[in-house]
């Protein structure tokens, strides 16, 4: 987390905010003068997309795939 930022830093000379998805999702804030702010760790897509389908009751299990566009239009 400390290499993203720092790496984020020193690219757009600016402060920054690093958002890294993997199994957790990471938030982290450094500014320009890398000086690292500290940061967020939530659950990562896959394991809040399973936590979802088991806990609700009218919810289908559906594979996770890239959309085909960005922003979505309906809620499929």
């Amino acid at each position: 987390r400390l290499i993203n930022t720092l790496a984020a830093s020193r690219l757009y000379a600016r402060d920054t905010i690093c958002v890294d998805l993997g199994t957790a999702t990471t938030f982290d804030c450094i500014t320009a003068d890398a000086v690292f702010l500290g940061g967020v760790i939530m659950p990562g897509v896959r394991t809040s997309a399973e936590t979802l389908f088991r806990r609700t009751s009218k919810l289908p299990a559906t594979d996770l795939v890239p959309p085909l566009r960005v922003i979505g239009t309906r809620t499929e």
